[in-house]
């Protein structure tokens, strides 16, 4: 199986859709290319990323009425050889009949795929919504971090947008190292990335800066502390002992989240 190397971004990914039909392109496994492992058994195919052949792409992907494009960006998102994939095959399909049922074509398994994958990150952006705990540090920012299985942050953040626009706080991703940082006055939330090895967040960001092996900020307020108690307070006076449901709780609030719940936290020991 021939594989066709892009460079991970969405342009690069809208980039191959464009190339199969100006260059007759075959995209059999469509790899990123910092985790390829070349074999003796072909030599892959690289497309370079063209942002102007991109935006044909994705405003073509408009035109399709009643077609969701999230959709496509939750499957890039996903970051995974078939994910990748799958959606280029579901979008050359739709482009190719000119109609968007073809995305609705659950026969063809690569689409039930893309379906599978949407709701996968469906769920993970809604704990993420649920699930993140803020506290404030010494200069005010407000920081969470969060280590989703999937890279849901970008579709996540518009809620946090939306609800805390009066305050200033940073999400961070541990696990891929990034964050989205918001000010009062802004109008979108800003990505943060750290170049390896640093630890200074750029300008006019708080040096409230996450780290691997500590989940809670840096340097936290005087009063978190006292607030954090609280929190913890409360949610163990609306317990009700009787009433537990270990197996169902966990259900509704995997254990891998519990790392950063502020209520999780042993307030006695």
């Amino acid at each position: 199986m021939t594989a066709t190397l892009f460079d991970g971004s969405l342009a690069g990914l809208l980039s191959v859709v464009f190339e199969v039909f100006a260059n007759g392109l075959v995209v059999e496994q469509l790899e990123r290319t910092h985790r390829y492992s070349p074999n003796m058994f072909g030599e892959p195919v690289t497309v370079a990323t063209d942002e102007a052949h991109a935006k044909r792409v994705w405003e073509g992907l408009g035109t399709f009425k009643g077609f969701d494009r999230e959709l496509v960006l939750r499957n890039w998102l996903f970051d995974t050889t078939e994910s990748d994939t799958d959606i280029v095959h579901l979008m050359v399909r739709m482009f190719r009949e000119q109609s968007v049922e073809a995305a609705e074509d659950y026969r063809d398994e690569a689409i039930f795929r893309t379906k599978q994958v949407h709701k996968k990150m469906c769920r993970e952006i809604h704990r993420t919504h649920a699930f993140v705990r803020f506290a404030e540090a010494e200069d005010g920012l407000y920081f969470a971090r969060i280590d989703p299985d999937f890279d849901v942050l970008p579709l996540a953040v518009e809620h946090f947008e939306d609800r805390y626009q009066d305050q200033e706080w940073l999400i961070w991703d541990g696990r891929r190292d990034y964050g989205f940082w918001f000010a009062p006055g802004h109008t979108k939330a800003v990505r943060v990335e750290l170049p390896a090895g640093s630890e200074v967040l750029p300008e006019g960001v708080s040096a409230a800066l996450p780290s691997k092996a500590q989940p809670n900020v840096a340097a936290a307020a005087s009063h978190e502390d006292g607030f954090q108690r609280l929190w913890g307070t409360y949610f163990d006076s609306v317990n009700i002992e009787a009433r537990k449901n270990p197996k169902l709780h966990k259900l509704h609030v995997p254990p891998r989240y519990w790392r950063h719940l502020t209520e999780k936290r042993h307030w006695g020991e």
